[in-house]
């Protein structure tokens, strides 16, 4: 148990982003909110979108709900969060709104169909 606390230390992950949150109603409507915003985004499907312009069109919701969503997607078949290649490229406002997942800040999502 020590050494599962220390990796999530570690990785800066909560116990609720290894086994889901509590409310999963809520956490299923932002997701699916995620997964629509990211379709009117997307150039098409499969295309990567950067969590700033996400956000963006997700002002309305808690940050941490947001959040949470992402790390559960995160997990899910066809969805995939990455960091931007070139760092140099990235704004404020990117990396505002970056994730945090283990030890890498991800920039980028894309979702297959």
């Amino acid at each position: 148990m020590g050494a599962l606390g220390r990796y999530l230390h570690n990785a800066e992950l909560s116990l609720a982003d290894v086994f889901g949150s509590v409310d999963v109603q809520l956490a299923e409507s932002i997701e699916d909110r995620i997964r629509s915003t990211y379709a009117d985004l997307a150039p098409r499907p499969g295309g990567w979108v950067g969590l700033a312009r996400l956000r963006a069109e997700l002002s309305d919701a808690d940050r941490g709900d947001v959040d949470s969503a992402l790390r559960t997607l995160y997990r899910a078949p066809g969805v995939s969060l990455i960091p931007e290649e070139n760092q140099k490229v990235l704004t404020a406002e990117d990396r505002d709104a970056a994730i945090l997942i283990g030890d890498q800040s991800k920039h980028l999502i894309a979702i297959e169909t």
